[in-house]
């Protein structure tokens, strides 16, 4: 038989911290080999053909029965391994449904037709499957390594082996990358607890300007980008907006009320950032959201025809709110530039009178490639490194070389220096002094240079610095030992003001590598010269004050750590992996210190218990130059239990110090997973209820919460949606027994593609309520201009998709384009998506003749290229060829054939289908011929598909025993879809059923 052990898994695993609903980019499985072998019927129960086999999961052997298929593949019972990697498996019908415990991520096969499905979203369909009535747990390598996200293959014996996906398993160590710059030695490092990626908010908001006020379980964070106050209550995870509530974030149990460690959406929400886990690697990038970071490089290459260009306005965004800021972004193109103005108000329709803007800019992208701006603007590129500014409003330029991709970045203007309020709940920000940079970058990033100059209002102080970093980063390779990384930072500031003229130095040097694959280590250096640490601002307001300059306070920090990780399991306990940091850092000048930190950890699971276990043991010393010394011992327990209806986490804290008393704290956290109930068209209600226990030096407290969510989905119609929260916290404490509620209510009317209508109400059922009235949209004036000047010889094409409602070929101006669709230039690696207008622009194309192709792998359900639709364009130098391409509304009618014994019209268990017989497909339609009228014969378990039919009246027909049995069948053009359950063998004017046959029972109970 053929040996079909040595064939690549599906690679259908996310990052365990993704995001959960990410969208799965493969429409088509593709399963080396042949699962469809393998899945061609379920073993019955007893059948001479099943025999035991030893197969390995994770390191572990068992033996699970398998049988072989007449084609040679091999099906296996797969509960076995499905339990062994804590995976929850469900039966409803045909489909097979196991959520995977290692990320949450929920995978199915509906067995019927194999179509594959992650996260509810369709994956693609499995190759050649056969189809089974009732899902079963027999299945092939290749499809249980889809489920479950491991790697089949065989040991040195010929076993089974199947091996977690790395994407799946707990992230340690990880390197944490701010706007493209690598944060060095951060005094708490992010990790991952199960699924849950931890990231240390202070650090994040040090890198970004942010500023930071925890008091008691409330953190409140200032951004500097937008002057935004956010609030979140660590308690229950409440998150207010300029003191206005707005919602729950998920996951705060898992927050670190002491460090700041918080799940990575409740950074995200309070930061103004997105985070991502780089698959594959150790790298986290945070990044700002585009509405604080500013506009991104141009990436696109096309002709220049911009000085024949009048002033062509292109579309007006909008977004107003009787709370939150307005904002308006207005696009436009005029000669050879293409523009951008967008203006933020400094609040809502309260604050209408208030002139001077929270942000206002003019982005401009020139044709010949290059980038600016006038106005506010956040720069991206390191280019006022060294002199504390972010936010400026002023002037921008940015440009990339076309031969070596290298970028050079300019920035000049007034700094950001706070923000100034002008009602309770709004603030605008003010700007002073001066600043101004520039700097060259490598196309990757992983090296630049520059220089930066600032200056306060009266020039009294300022300061030149020149700098760069450069990052190594080996070929990636988990095998490998070594070098891992290595980053290197320098500048070297000249300064001057009340004083003289000063230079100063700063510096750092990272590295990580491996000894063996079992044992890292990581070491860092980090040299900031005390000049470096005052403002300019602070050197003037002295001067002025006739004050002296204070000492300079160098600070030198040192740290190395290991990790180690067991190759096996310690007894139960499994993923054991230890660490010790050691740190010493010191700050220079009269008053300086030393501080000297040693640490441990250790990390593993129980997974017969479903238990993880974690712990961190830290002893810091610090000695003042005028000899006080304090020392502090911290010791950290955590256990996490999962159960099927929930987790438990509890965590146990011990701080002993020499200046006060011994302080333990034991916090016990219960949550229980929602109860979910769907009512169809997107409907659903949800509940699930939360309790935490609190010890802390003798004080006992107790909180009990629930939370109920619904969602109207489209029961209200397309256009109209409602949302509702109700959360109820309850307080167990003999000296303060109090309820907190929070409800909400929102709702999203669309008037139209283009505008939205949204409406909210917040009630905390202690005189604080709020409702919210918010529009946002956009009109379109005329399509974008999305092209730069190309380089010689190469040529631009641009288009349109759009749907071909009259089948013509001719796109008429009532035709709308299609979204979300991929088109492909043959026979190059030239591809990209359409916008959401269908438009699109392939740059950089040689000149000649090419065919184009649409993905119908991303075509919407429903829709198909026509077959007679060929796509070709001729592309020459310098000029642009526009072309637009046909989809069609593709309907189906699917269904099977059955014996329908009593006459319900549906089919039920004990009904058999039929199979090799012919449906016959008629439109009904006054136009239509006998040419149009389709015949096929009914498939594996009576199935049938009819294909590409327009929306209309059709008849469809069978010969049953000499009996013609009909039925009628409409196509709606939003409803392309029809199943049809075809029952034959039931008179219906005499109600009369086909007689039963005891033998073809017992033929359908065996199978």
């Amino acid at each position: 038989a053929e040996d079909k052990r040595a064939q690549p898994a599906v690679a259908a695993t996310d990052s365990v911290v993704d995001k959960q609903d990410a969208p799965i980019t493969t429409s088509q499985i593709t399963i080396p080999g042949t699962d469809a072998d393998y899945n061609n019927a379920a073993a019955p129960e007893a059948a001479v053909s099943i025999e035991h086999i030893d197969i390995i999961v994770e390191n572990e052997p068992f033996s699970v029965r398998s049988r072989r298929t007449d084609t040679g593949g091999v099906l296996i019972e797969a509960s076995p391994i499905f339990t062994h990697l804590k995976g929850e498996v469900s039966i409803e019908g045909a489909a097979l449904f196991y959520k995977r415990y290692q990320d949450g991520a929920v995978l199915s096969i509906d067995m019927a037709k194999g179509e594959a499905s992650i996260n509810g979203r369709v994956a693609g369909f499995l190759p050649g499957w056969k189809g089974r009535d009732k899902a079963d747990t027999w299945l092939g390598p290749n499809a249980i390594a889809f489920l479950t996200g491991t790697e089949p293959g065989e040991d040195n014996i010929g076993r089974w082996t199947f091996t977690l996906s790395e994407q799946l398993r707990p992230k340690f160590d990880l390197d944490l990358w701010i706007e493209g710059e690598q944060v060095t030695n951060p005094e708490v490092e992010p990790r991952t607890i199960g699924p849950i990626l931890l990231i240390p908010l202070r650090v994040v908001t040090e890198a970004l300007g942010h500023t930071v006020v925890v008091d008691g379980s409330i953190i409140s964070v200032q951004r500097l980008q937008d002057s935004t106050t956010l609030t979140l209550n660590l308690t229950n995870g409440f998150v207010t907006v300029n003191n206005t509530p707005r919602g729950v974030t998920p996951d705060i149990a898992f927050a670190d009320a002491e460090t700041l460690l918080l799940p990575f959406s409740a950074v995200e929400t309070l930061t103004g950032t997105h985070i991502e886990l780089v698959p594959g690697t150790d790298r986290i990038d945070i990044t700002l959201d585009d509405r604080l970071g500013g506009g991104v490089l141009p990436g696109e290459r096309v002709d220049d025809e911009g000085n024949a260009t009048g002033f062509v306005a292109e579309s007006l965004d909008f977004r107003v709110s009787d709370r939150g800021p307005a904002n308006l972004t207005f696009s436009s193109h005029v000669r050879n530039l293409n523009t951008q103005l967008v203006y933020d108000s400094a609040g809502g329709f309260d604050n209408i009178r208030e002139l001077q803007p929270g942000f206002v800019g003019l982005n401009v992208q020139s044709l010949d490639g290059w980038v600016g701006s006038i106005g506010d603007a956040n720069t991206r590129l390191r280019e006022l490194s060294g002199v504390s500014a972010s936010r400026i409003r002023g002037v921008t330029w940015r440009r990339q070389n076309q031969e070596n991709g290298n970028l050079v970045a300019l920035a000049a203007g007034a700094r950001s220096n706070g923000s100034v309020a002008i009602t309770e709940d709004a603030s605008r920000p003010t700007f002073g002094g001066f600043v101004a940079g520039a700097r060259v970058l490598k196309a990757d990033r992983s090296q630049d240079i520059g220089v930066s100059v600032s200056a306060t209002e009266g020039f009294d102080a300022g300061r030149v610095v020149i700098g760069g970093q450069k990052s190594i980063v080996p070929t990636r390779d988990t095998e490998r030992i070594g070098l891992e990384s290595l980053f290197a930072s320098a500048d070297t500031g000249l300064f001057f003001g009340a004083g003289g003229v000063k230079v100063d130095v700063r510096g750092s040097l990272q590295a990580r590598g491996k000894i063996t694959r079992q044992i890292g280590v990581q070491a860092s250096i980090d040299y900031t010269g005390g000049t470096f640490q005052r403002s300019d601002e602070a050197v003037a307001e002295l001067a002025d004050a006739g004050q002296d300059i204070p000492n300079q306070r160098s600070r030198l920090n040192v740290s190395a750590s290991t990790n180690w990780r067991s190759a096996q399991a310690w007894g139960p306990i499994h993923g054991v992996a230890a660490g010790l940091r050691a740190a010493h850092s010191r700050q220079g000048g009269s008053s300086g210190s030393n501080t000297s930190f040693f640490g441990g950890s250790f990390n593993g699971r129980i997974p017969s218990l479903d238990l993880n276990l974690s712990s961190d043991l830290g002893y810091t010393i610090n000695s003042d130059f005028d000899g006080t010394k304090t020392t502090a011992r911290n010791l950290n327990l955590r256990a996490q239990k999962r159960f099927s209806w929930g987790n438990l986490q509890a965590t146990y804290t011990d701080t002993d110090t020499n200046t006060s008393e011994r302080m333990n704290r034991l916090v016990s956290t219960l949550n229980v997973r929602p109860l979910r109930y769907e009512f169809g068209e997107g409907a659903s209600v949800a509940a699930g209820p939360t309790a935490s226990v609190v010890l802390a030096d003798g004080d006992f407290s107790t909180r009990f919460g629930a939370t109920l969510s619904a969602n109207s989905g489209q029961k209200f119609g397309t256009k109209f949606n409602v949302q509702t929260q109700i959360s109820a916290l309850q307080s167990i404490d003999p000296d303060a027994d109090e309820t907190q509620f929070f409800a909400s209510l929102g709702a999203t009317y669309n008037i139209s593609r283009n505008l939205q209508l949204t409406a909210t109400y917040v009630e905390t059922f202690q005189n604080s309520r709020d409702v919210s009235i918010g529009l946002r949209g956009r009109i379109l004036f005329n399509g974008p201009r999305k092209y730069t000047k190309p380089k010689e010889g190469l040529g631009v094409l641009t288009g349109k998709v759009y749907l071909d409602r009259n089948r013509d070929g001719i796109r008429q101006d009532d035709e709308p384009g299609v979204n979300s669709v991929r088109v492909q230039v043959a026979g190059t690696r030239l591809a990209l998506n359409v916008d959401r207008d269908g438009n699109f622009t392939i740059q950089n194309i040689p000149e000649g003749l090419y065919s184009l192709a649409v993905d119908r792998r991303s075509l919407p359900l429903g829709l198909v290229v026509p077959e007679a639709a060929a796509a070709r364009a001729t592309i020459a130098e310098g000029r642009i060829t526009n072309l637009e391409i046909p989809i069609i509304a593709s309907g189906q009618v699917r269904g099977s054939v059955f014996v329908d014994r009593n006459g319900n019209g549906e089919i039920d268990p004990a009904e058999p289908r039929i199979e090799g017989t012919y449906v016959t497909l008629r439109p009904l339609a006054e136009d239509a011929t006998e040419e149009d009228t389709i015949s096929q014969i009914a498939a594996s378990f009576g199935q049938f598909s009819f294909e590409n039919l327009k929306p209309g009246k059709y008849e469809l027909s069978v010969n049953h025993e000499g009996i013609v049995h009909t039925q009628t069948v409409e196509l709606h053009e939003d409803d392309l879809f029809e199943v049809v359950p075809f029952g034959v063998g039931y008179e219906e004017n005499t109600g009369d059923k086909v007689p039963e046959i005891e033998l073809e029972e017992e033929l359908i109970g065996s199978a």
